[in-house]
């Protein structure tokens, strides 16, 4: 569903954004109060607000680059209303607008500056004024704040698209239907006739599936099956366990740890022995290249600086790498030099090739060192059982390899005498070089294949030694697991309706056997007690192969025999009404051989099912009839489909019939086209997704009709209905959206009206308070007085009128309690304004100020009861999943304020009426007396009894409402369940 009227403001718009608006509306406040400041500081203030006004263009600046790339971010991460929101609000910070005298927010900020430094105040007054408005629309833009007369209109547009699909969907359904019937009047009376068998069938076939099924489910036959397939599987992992442990030799392990070890250092000296060889090869190289020339000389410096460097790097890694690293390094330095000098390049030259010859004894040494460990590792695996496990087996032959690469690697290595070239200069002795140092690279390849051959059958030795380690815990854990599957599959069987059979009771006791086996054999490895475990574990095997067998047999009996007989008779009829069909369709389908074709296919395939199905309920099998059962009957369904294709339009009526269902969906292609527009013009992505669907087969249905293919044209009208109910749906969903941002928007806004009504009553309960306290007769009030107790009662009135307003508003939202607390401060309000004039002898005393202390009371009580639903609304919010089924579990209907929150009000004001009684008794204990009381006092107790008989029928009302009895009346019949309300 698309997310582009979720309200909660921190979706709206990143923290960056947030955090700038709030400094904007911080650094905008000094900027206001230009015209306040005294006249002889007002040049330096004037200064210091062009420097404000200076930094909040700077800071309008930063964040439309901000809004900027954050745009382009979200639009790339796919965040669409993000991305839209920002770009909107980009386009409002770029907006002429005429109430702005048709310059940008940018401009705006430019021309108060401007105005500052140059002393206009009251013309950078109206700037600010201008830009602040202009923030606030913009702040609107970026939360998603929307008025309430977008958001009414948004969701009229929605209401009508809504019924512009619906309606659309219905046409659907009425063209499928003329559809269905030109296909029906296609038809030919074999065909007809054909269709009503192929029902037939598959009704018969369809009933006799759930005798079957209501069968198994009633002598747990589907239970049975399932502990069949659980035991099957149990019992070839068992069987792969028996096999396993049959080849187990714990004493194995041991040798071929050594020889993994010996493996280790075999690859090691090896690994050494190409490090060697090859620096053996970078100083015979570099003696070439020395001994021809200064720049030879030069080059082989460097190469061999960068080889040494190189070695230096690996000596954490293998201490050989240091001998060939400052042997390099010596040979780098030597070669430096001497590239000066002929003479001394000669004798530099000399050097490294003694210094080479020096590496490759050590790596012969290193090769013959490594052939004789492998050798040994070799051995020692030779050396076990004439019948060695798999394990044993597969590192013997890595041991061979390894014995093999090492004995290549010793055999290959170059000879002292072979390299000892010492003359130099002549073209023969040249020649003789770069021949020496072609075999010295073929060694160095060599040493390098050794080495790898050896690596490779280290990892296989190392592989093999873990393996024989841990396969004892391996064992024991798969055995130990293995007996709980085995004991668990028994006590299933035990819940059984056939546990009390004999063949359950056999089949219950043999998997007991098992799970004891397999305990066993869990002990025994545990304790590296070979032939005992593959005892254990072939016991269990047994074991488990007798409870299949046995289990089998349950299953065989689990039906009655009569019922199972009958059911197989009707089944085998079934099947040879089939292979009719088969038949029946050859002639019925002659004309269109596709039709045909694919008609015959769907039947046999029918037929094997049926006659699968017979088989399973012959042998008992009620869980696997049940299933070939099944597979008849869809391939039934595939026949009839099938055969549907034969029925095309023949007759010239006929023919005109489709092309006008053709002409008629392609102008509900049209229509489509023109709803997605709307869909796209709303951002409604989940309704543009289903119209697409909805168009596409629109478009496919309006091809099969002008190709006589009604089939098809039904299936893709169908498809195209359910797409355009989806789409439907997707803007209900969007649409109740809208009316929870518009409800979120009204509940702000009443709030927002609350705390102005709640500050301004309590001006006029001070300013009355303190003139009261002024009066010095409180009978008579001065002229002055009388005009100031008009000013309030003035005041009170207005906000009377603001309290009804608010009362209907709410009250066409159906909170019912919170428009009578409304209705009761309108009435209470200008019952204070009558009393404070002439009409009520100019009152200012107690009476009045208590008037005043229960209006502040209510407006209090709204203004915590809307706060409270304010803050329920936005932590329900924050977990969607959680407010969607509260709403459907608690708010039958989408309301402002919910039946708790007004629950919670009502009992206070009944709280409220009880507390009132009880102070009037005790301040006027004449109340309990029969002396004349006071018409005064007889008034307050009057507003008493209005105000508990008003919450007497808002009680009312809400039991009604929500179907709760009445506690008075006698209940004749069944009541409906109501949901329990706690209205604290």
């Amino acid at each position: 569903m698309n997310n582009s009227t979720t309200a909660t403001t921190t979706t709206r718009c990143s923290a960056p954004l947030l955090v700038a608006w709030v400094l904007l509306g911080v650094w905008a406040a000094p900027a206001a109060a230009a015209p306040a400041v005294e006249p002889r500081v007002q040049d330096a203030r004037s200064a210091q607000l062009a420097g404000d006004q200076e930094l909040l263009l700077r800071q309008i600046t930063r964040l439309r680059q901000t809004m900027e790339v954050l745009a382009a971010r979200f639009e790339a991460e796919g965040r669409t209303h993000a991305a839209k929101l920002l770009r909107e609000g980009l386009a409002h910070v770029d907006q002429r607008a005429l109430e702005s005298g048709g310059k940008t927010l940018v401009e705006l900020m430019g021309d108060a500056k401007q105005d500052l430094e140059s002393g206009r105040g009251v013309q950078s007054l109206e700037a600010q004024a201008a830009i602040v408005r202009s923030m606030e629309r913009l702040y609107s833009i970026l939360t998603d704040r929307r008025g309430m007369e977008d958001l009414e209109k948004q969701i009229d547009a929605l209401q009508a698209l809504k019924g512009d699909l619906q309606a659309l969907a219905g046409a659907e359904g009425r063209l499928r239907q003329d559809t269905a019937q030109l296909q029906q009047d296609a038809r030919t009376p074999e065909q007809k006739a054909l269709d009503a068998a192929l029902a037939e069938a598959a009704r018969r076939q369809a009933a006799l599936t759930e005798r079957v099924q209501a069968d198994n489910r009633a002598s747990g036959a589907l239970d049975l099956g399932q502990i069949a397939k659980a035991l099957q599987e149990l019992r070839a992992d068992q069987s792969r366990d028996a096999q396993v442990a049959g080849a187990w030799k714990p004493e194995e392990a041991a040798p071929l740890a050594e020889a993994a070890r010996q493996a280790a250092q075999a690859s090691e000296q090896l690994a050494a022995a190409e490090r060697l060889t090859r620096a053996a090869e970078r100083l015979r190289q570099a003696a070439r290249a020395v001994s021809e020339s200064a720049q030879g000389a030069a080059q082989a410096a460097e190469s061999l600086d960068q080889a040494a460097r190189r070695e230096q790097r690996s000596q954490a890694v293998d201490p050989t790498a240091k001998r060939t690293g400052e042997a390099l390094a010596e040979a780098s330095r030597r070669a430096d030099a001497a590239k000066q000098d002929a003479g001394a390049r000669a004798a530099a030259a000399a050097s490294m090739q003694a210094q080479a010859d020096a590496l490759e004894a050590e790596a012969k040494v290193q090769q013959a060192a490594a052939e004789k460990v492998a050798q040994q590792a070799r051995a020692a695996l030779e050396a076990l059982s004439a019948a060695p496990s798999p394990t044993a087996s597969e590192a013997l032959t890595a041991a061979q390899a390894l014995t093999e690469a090492a004995r290549t690697a010793a055999s290959d290595a170059p000879s002292e005498a072979s390299s000892a070239q010492q003359q130099s200069g002549s073209q023969q002795q040249s020649g003789s070089q770069q021949q020496s140092g072609s075999q010295q690279q073929s060694d160095a390849a060599k040493a390098e294949a050794a080495r790898t051959r050896a690596d490779q059958s280290r990892a296989e030795l190392a592989a093999a030694a873990e393996e024989a380690r841990n396969l004892g815990q391996a064992l024991q854990a798969s055995q130990a697991q293995a007996a709980q599957r085995a004991q668990q599959l028994a006590e299933a069987l035990q819940r059984t309706p056939q546990a009390g059979s004999e063949a359950a009771k056999a089949a219950t006791e043999a998997m007991q056997q098992a799970a004891q086996a397999q305990e066993r054999a869990a002990d025994a490895a545990q304790r590296g007690e070979a032939q005992q475990l593959a005892q254990a574990a072939t016991a269990a095997e047994e074991a488990l192969a007798r409870a299949q067998e046995a289990l089998q047999q349950a299953q065989s009996a689990g039906a009655n025999a009569a019922e199972r007989a009958a059911m197989q008779a009707e089944q085998a009829q079934l099947a040879r009404e089939a292979q009719q069909l088969a038949e029946q369709a050859q002639q019925a389908l002659s004309s269109n051989k596709a039709a045909e074709q694919s008609t015959k296919q769907a039947l046999d395939a029918a037929q094997q099912a049926m006659q699968q199905a017979g088989e399973a309920l012959q042998q008992g099998d009620m869980g696997s009839a049940a299933q070939q059962q099944e597979q008849a009957e869809q391939n039934l369904q595939k026949a009839r489909e099938a055969a549907a294709q034969a029925a095309q339009p023949k007759t010239a009526e006929q023919q005109q019939r489709a092309q006008e269902l053709a002409r008629e969906q392609e102008r509900i292609k049209k229509a489509l086209l023109e709803l997605a527009k709307l869909a796209d013009e709303k951002d409604a992505q989940g309704a543009q997704q289903a119209l697409q669907k909805a168009q596409q087969a629109a478009q496919q249905a309006q091809e099969a009709l002008e190709q006589g293919d009604l089939n098809e044209a039904q299936r893709q009208e169908q498809a195209a209905e359910e797409a355009l109910q989806e789409a439907a749906q997707e803007i209900q969903e969007q649409e109740e959206q809208y009316q929870r941002l518009r409800q979120e928007e009204l509940l702000f806004q009443i709030t927002e009206e609350v705390t102005k009504l709640l500050a301004g009553h309590r001006e006029q309960m001070q300013a009355l308070k303190e003139l009261d306290a002024a009066r010095q007769e409180p009978t008579r009030a001065t002229h002055a007085q009388k005009l100031r107790l008009r000013k309030i009662a003035r005041a009170e009135e207005a906000l009377a009128t603001r309290s009804a307003e608010l009362a209907k508003a709410i009250g066409e939202e159906g909170s019912l309690v919170f428009r009578s607390v409304f209705t009761r401060v309108d009435e209470d309000l200008k019952r204070i304004a009558a009393l404070l004039t002439e009409e009520g002898d100019w009152q200012s005393g107690e009476r009045v100020q208590a008037l005043q202390q229960d209006v502040e009371q209510d407006l209090d009580w709204l203004g915590t009861a809307l706060a409270e639903e304010k803050d329920r609304r936005r932590d329900e919010e924050q977990n969607q999943e959680q407010q969607q089924q509260q709403q459907q579990q608690q708010q039958p209907e989408n309301r402002l304020v919910p039946d708790e929150a007004e629950l919670k009000l009502l009992r206070r004001m009944e709280v409220d009426v009880m507390e009132s009684i009880e102070r009037l008794l005790v301040l006027h204990p004449e109340l309990d007396s029969e002396t004349e009381l006071d018409p005064l006092l007889l008034e307050d107790v009057s507003r008493l009894a209005r105000r508990h008989e008003k919450t007497s029928e808002l009680f009312i009302a809400f039991r009604k409402r929500l179907g709760v009895p009445d506690p008075g009346a006698e209940a004749t019949e069944p009541q409906p369940f109501v949901p329990e309300i706690n209205p604290r």
